[in-house]
């Protein structure tokens, strides 16, 4: 069969993961779970009254169990919060540390958080308590579940929590894919949670004849009698895999696609359905772009029930098991055979098993299969039950898998993964030395944190140090409590280590209690003090060149992070040398946190929810150590120190630095407005009452108070779009409304920018000593593999494509104009070079037309994939369009048997019309007054297509080799020689969509490379 190609989406890379089963506290444990074929199913005396009876499941120890102090949450107010959204803290914590994430940094982006939980037994048993508080509410909605997620953390991406029964987690998996797909979120975690609290559940379910009797989940054979209730939690961390190339995460698999639907009406409300199955299965793949043949395995959602098995098996044969040779038939598996069935958690814990099996190239065993289900012919339908771990040989194609999941409601789910591709090459260097930093809140967590570094080193003997202490001090969080030690091998590392915690003042290990707030330093210039280097690029050359210099940099370096000062690791760790690897998590230390009924719950939540007014002069002042643990930056002038004192008066907090958030410090509404009279009485400014609600910070506040004409109360602005002041030189300006629509879609973008309210960021500087290239796009995926290929630092501009929708003259010029003063903030001399995809080519156009209306020289500008304006070609395009309508038109007619062609058109006129809402008929015509108002419009309202002005420069058009344009008549695809004088064309493999993506982007940056090189070489 051929391979399906899909080009509307690009894979997600499953950059972290973290989990919990019974029997399996972490990822390592349950992977040897699923490789040993470990039945974790156990008897435990826990149920809802911790009575001596008992009940058979796969259970989560320690439930009650808590890191409180670590999530800032107090006792009281962490007993009154379900089990599970604790869980899913701490298990997003270690999902972020598996991927190399420090949350800290992560901090107000579009990180998304999509959370599958279906059950709040938590709620039931505090209301038979007959407790009643608003922390009750909070804690155990299961809408607050991811939110509070978002909170603890600060992402600003979408939270939602996803109840669809027993496919809730992998649904919440195809919401986080479809936020990256959509740039709605640029990082997403998804995951699920499942907690047995009641028993009456258990017993409805036992009434029902859907629980085994002998408590096991026998999926696919004759014994099949119901399955066994399990508890569970994990999460993934999801990123693009193009911009997951780009920061070199750590991949561990791909999603390729995947597909949610319903049964609809079907037996009855919880029965399945053939042939929604069928049709879901065949919907993910085609999403996915894959060739159904060419899948593994599928980890179904069988759990142990004859006919519900049977019916999946069928459509999986159906869409899966065709065109199967006997040797070569689909394996099929549930990991329910191993923990049971974790319910609303049970779609995670099938898609880390996959993502294990991907990743470590083996079928695991599916357990408690004797006898085929007599209903399922295995071999007709080209399928076969794993039972032994087997490996998977290495072949030219990549390794693929699918997992299912389905609610009993009726919304079904299934996920396509592959292999993770091979990381981007590394080029590693000779360092004689490497520093390794290890940090936790608690000196005891340090501790811990030791042994299981001392533990995983056994384990990973192969493991290389510059890898790890990369990852050690790059993806960690940096707390209060700190050890670093320096070392040439891993033999003396864990000699280090080792001697540390037999005796805690080795010379060989520093440690300190520092300060809970970081300061910033310039990295870059302590090291100058301490050698003759100027450039960061020498720094590589000088770690192979002098081991005892740079064991002296290693050294203060190390000093200085202890006493948490915020070090600039980059300098030190190129991506080019290094590779993020996967380390022991945080040692959460964890207190008992569940519910009394003599638990005094008015006691205030957290800290930095208190409102403090102004403080008597016995009140003791809050240290913000207590509130923020950020990097601490001090007053940098007269006015922040100002703002410094009102601000740490106000709010009775000590000390505050001038990038503390108003909020977290434990500003509210009623603070504000003591906070804005103090500061109108001492600076005698006036401020919009609003004013903290968007300059949270003193260093924003203080902008704007420097910046801002305060006179008369305007609107805060989010960017200084100052016109040219050249007067010969016509001044475009955006409205307010597009500055504000295009700052909420470059926002999150990541990336150095001239200015906090730029619309251009930088995506990379691999060669700082090259030329930029400008480069505007419609979406950061549509820049990031080009990025990633390019040898050149790389900007990224907004087309404002989705703000404007149409090809808007006044509002191009406009846009290029602000794009124009932050270009030459970076760039304010020299040749430039600019490039435009898609409609992002009307922008850079207008770009380079400014630049050279300024007297700028612009060497190169790149058109990718936008055909002419020729009038000919223009034309012939036209053409092409009517031709289409046509043919559509009459094959429509030939199937529905229509009478006349008239008779068509006329009724779907008509129904567009009414769909509209248009109260004209089609022969009605506009009134005379209603014509004089569309006339009066200016064009900045009714906007003008942009017109391609002459441009005599070099001009380079990469042209997808699939656009169907006939190069015999349009040999410069449709540019006229008049508006393009100098134009050279290049061929890039695959279509508009595809040429910018992987693999094909390759070839156009490689083409693009050497076109760059030839006008920017004098710049090398």
């Amino acid at each position: 069969m051929k391979e399906i190609v899909n080009m509307n989406q690009e894979p997600i890379a499953i950059i972290g993961l973290s989990c919990r089963f019974s029997k399996a506290e972490n990822i390592e444990s349950f992977q040897e779970l699923v490789k040993n074929g470990v039945d974790a199913i156990t008897n435990s005396s826990r149920n809802s009254n911790h009575s001596s009876s008992s009940i058979w499941g796969g259970f989560l120890e320690n439930i009650d169990q808590f890191a409180a102090d670590f999530f800032k949450i107090s006792p009281p107010e962490a007993a009154m919060i379900d089990p599970q959204h604790r869980l899913l803290l701490e298990i997003a914590w270690e999902a972020l540390e598996d991927a190399g994430q420090v949350p800290q940094n992560l901090a107000g982006s579009r990180t998304g958080v999509f959370v599958g939980i279906a059950s709040n037994d938590y709620s039931r048993l505090i209301s038979d308590q007959g407790i009643e508080h608003l922390n009750v509410t909070t804690g155990n909605q299961r809408g607050m579940t991811a939110n509070r997620i978002s909170y603890f953390f600060d992402f600003r991406g979408i939270s939602l929590s996803v109840d669809t029964a027993c496919s809730s987690a992998l649904v919440a998996v195809d919401r986080a894919c479809h936020s990256l797909w959509t740039g709605e979120s640029t990082l997403a975690l998804a995951g699920g949670v499942n907690l047995i609290l009641v028993e009456n559940g258990t017993e409805r379910f036992e009434n029902a004849g859907l629980i085994a009797a002998d408590n096991r989940c026998k999926v696919f054979d004759a014994r099949a009698d119901g399955y066994v209730r399990s508890e569970g939690v994990g999460m993934v961390v999801l990123k693009s895999l193009a911009q997951a190339q780009a920061d070199r995460d750590h991949v561990y698999a791909i999603i390729k696609g995947n597909a949610v639907n319903n049964n609809g009406r079907s037996n009855n409300l919880t029965a399945p359905n053939l042939q929604a199955q069928v049709e879901l299965l065949q919907q993910a793949y085609q999403n996915a772009g894959v060739d159904p043949a060419t899948i593994c395995y599928i980890e179904t959602h069988a759990t142990g029930t004859p006919i519900g098995d049977a019916l999946e098996l069928k459509a999986i044969g159906k869409v899966l098991g065709k065109q199967r040779s006997a040797d070569n038939p689909c394996r099929v598996g549930s990991i329910k055979t191993n923990i049971g069935h974790t319910e609303a958690a049970s779609g995670m814990a099938g898609l880390i098993k996959v993502i294990l099996s991907l990743r470590h190239r083996q079928l695991f065993p599916t357990l408690h299969f004797q006898q085929p289900n007599p209903a399922v012919d295995f071999e007709k339908l080209g399928l076969r039950v794993q039972q032994t771990l087997e490996p998977l040989v290495q072949t030219e194609q990549p390794l693929r898998m699918g997992v299912s999941a389905f609610g009993f409601g009726g919304t079904n789910a299934h996920v396509v993964l592959e292999e993770a591709p091979l990381p981007l090459p590394i080029h590693p260097i000779a360092a004689p030395f490497h520093l390794f930093t290890l940090s936790a809140q608690t000196d005891t967590a340090l501790q811990t944190l030791v042994k299981r570094y001392l533990v995983w080193l056994s384990q990973n003997p192969d493991i290389d140090l510059g890898n790890l202490c990369y990852s050690a001090n790059v993806g960690r969080s940096h707390f209060q409590y700190g050890l670093f030690t320096i070392a040439s091998s891993l033999k003396e590392l864990q000699e280090n280590l080792e001697n540390f915690l037999q005796s805690s003042t080795t010379s060989k290990v520093l440690t300190q209690k520092a300060s809970k707030r970081q300061r910033q330093i310039d990295t870059l210039s302590i090291i100058q003090d301490i050698t003759t280097i100027t450039q960061p690029h020498e720094i590589s050359s000088l770690v192979e060149s002098n081991a005892l210099l740079w064991h002296q940099i290693l050294t203060k370096l190390g000093n200085l992070w202890l006493e948490n000062n915020n070090i600039d690791w980059n300098l030190i760790y190129s991506a080019d040398y290094y590779q993020l690897i996967s380390l022991p998590s945080y040692p959460f230390e964890r207190q008992s946190c569940w519910f009394q009924s003599t638990v005094n719950v008015s006691i205030p939540s957290e800290i930095r929810n208190l409102s403090p007014q102004q403080p008597q002069d016995n009140t003791p002042v809050i240290d913000s150590e207590d509130l923020i643990t950020g990097t601490f930056i001090p007053p940098r002038n007269d006015l922040e120190q100002q703002l410094t004192a009102i601000w740490e008066q106000v709010l009775n907090v000590k000390p505050i630095g001038v990038k503390d958030n108003f909020f977290d410090l434990g500003g509210n509404s009623s603070v504000t407005v003591s906070l804005i009279a103090k500061i109108e009485t001492i600076l005698g400014k006036k401020l919009p009452i609003t004013a903290l609600f968007e300059l949270m910070t003193i260093a924003d506040l203080a902008h704007y108070l420097e910046n801002e004409d305060i006179s008369n109360n305007p609107p805060i602005k989010e960017a200084n779009n100052t016109p040219p002041s050249d007067p010969n030189i016509p001044k475009y300006q955006l409205s307010e409304e597009q500055e504000r629509s295009l700052l909420a879609i470059t926002v999150g973008r990541q990336g150095e920018r001239p200015h906090p309210y730029s619309f251009m960021v930088k995506i990379h500087s691999r060669d700082n000593f090259k030329k930029p290239f400008f480069y505007c796009a419609n979406s950061y995926q549509e820049a990031l593999p080009l990025a990633n290929c390019l040898e050149y630092p790389f900007f990224l501009l907004e087309s404002g494509y989705a703000v404007f929708g149409s090809d808007n003259a006044y509002a191009i010029k406009a846009l290029a104009a602000r794009h124009l003063e932050d270009i030459l903030k970076v760039q304010p001399h020299g040749s430039y070079s600019i490039g435009g995809y898609s409609y992002g080519t009307l922008v850079a156009y207008e770009i380079s037309q400014q630049l050279q209306a300024r007297g700028k020289t612009v060497d190169l500008l790149v058109i990718f994939d936008r055909p002419g304006t020729h009038f000919l070609y223009l034309l012939y395009q036209e053409w092409q369009k009517q031709l289409f309508r046509c043919r559509w038109i009459v094959s429509y007619l030939q199937k529905s048997n229509t009478r006349t062609r008239l008779q068509y058109l006329r009724e779907k006129g008509l129904k567009i019309l009414c769909r509209m809402g248009l109260k004209q008929t089609p022969f009605e015509s506009p009134s005379l007054e209603e014509r004089e108002k569309e006339s009066d419009l200016e064009s900045i309202s009714s906007p003008c297509p942009y017109q391609f002005a002459p441009y005599d420069a070099r001009v380079a058009l990469f042209c997808a080799e699939e656009r169907k344009t006939p190069l015999w008549l349009f040999s410069r695809n449709g540019w006229g020689k008049e508006i393009l004088p100098k134009l050279e064309i290049f061929k890039v493999p695959g279509n508009h969509h595809t040429m910018i993506q992987f693999p094909h982007v390759r070839v156009l940056a490689k083409q693009l490379n050497t076109c760059l090189g030839i006008e920017l070489g004098r710049g090398h």
